[in-house]
């Protein structure tokens, strides 16, 4: 799971209509629009703050703050209803075509063919079991992504530093980080200090990154390379930084893995994909 996100490469690309030079639109100044899209690493602190409407000394003011949560949603990560093991299987045994291989099943046995009884019993018992294991590690690298994201942070509000659940943050707050903290969303770097990431949890890398505040140039396209961002659910290792706020929730980069580790969840097993190929392929 750790290296999905280097597999998947890049997911924040430059929005094809808007160079880094053009000026934004009211909305998008005012921090009302998405801001997936935008290629945060390469623009100046000042822009950033800019297009998101901010101001890095003040921070926002509550009442912009509760307009964003309204428009932008709550902080959290994709909720999924928890399944357990029983219910994953009985999904991979009441499938159609399962249901159709067990019952050959049986009337290969009841006409006294055993031996392609136990071929379609050995093909389902397979099935099921590939099908059980994939889902149930996608169920438990779900768990634990939810358990990555900070529960409380440090947040300029109305030029006060507040700690703020995290699942409050917006695009637009201006967060504060020291050794040891968890980062509460995807945020750009507006001062580092000395600051080293601890990404693991999202790139693979196992030795600390070093940050700046400095823009990046176009080639800084992998998560790895973009020194200036702090990612949500990684953790300082050393020093201390100040960050603004550009995505949250499910727009986050460990929001994108959950999403793609909830699409694993319904991923086809054989039987499941040879079903709905037949469906598929059937005359009409």
């Amino acid at each position: 799971m750790k290296y999905l996100c280097n597999r998947h490469e890049s997911v924040l690309h430059p929005d094809p209509s808007q160079n880094a030079g053009d000026k934004p639109s009211d909305d998008g100044e005012r921090g009302g629009g998405s801001t997936s899209g935008t290629s945060w690493h390469q623009l100046p602190g000042s822009e950033v703050i800019r297009r998101l409407g901010s101001d890095a000394g003040l921070g926002l003011g509550n009442a912009e703050a509760q307009a964003r949560i309204s428009r932008f949603g709550p902080n959290e990560l994709p909720e999924t209803e928890a399944r357990g093991i029983g219910r994953i299987l009985w999904e991979q045994i009441s499938a159609t075509m399962v249901v159709i291989l067990l019952a050959a099943g049986l009337i290969s046995l009841a006409l006294g063919d055993r031996k392609d009884a136990i071929v379609i019993f050995a093909i389902v018992v397979l099935n099921a079991g590939f099908g059980l294991a994939q889902e149930y590690r996608a169920e438990k690298a779900l768990q634990a992504l939810r358990r990555l994201a900070a529960p409380a942070v440090k947040v300029r509000r109305d030029g006060a530093v507040e700690m703020c659940p995290a699942k409050q943050l917006v695009p637009g707050d201006i967060i504060l980080l020291e050794t040891g903290d968890i980062v509460g969303a995807d945020g750009r770097l507006l001062e580092a200090v000395n600051l080293q990431m601890s990404e693991a949890s999202l790139t693979g890398e196992s030795v600390p990154v070093v940050k700046t505040e400095a823009p990046l140039p176009p080639e800084a396209t992998l998560l790895h390379d973009r020194k200036n961002m702090v990612y949500l659910g990684t953790s300082v290792s050393i020093g201390r930084g100040t960050a603004v706020v550009v995505e949250t929730g499910h727009r986050t980069q460990l929001g994108r893995i959950a999403e793609l580790l909830g699409r694993a969840d319904h991923e086809l097993t054989p039987c499941k994909s040879a079903s709905r190929n037949s469906r598929v392929d059937s005359p009409r």
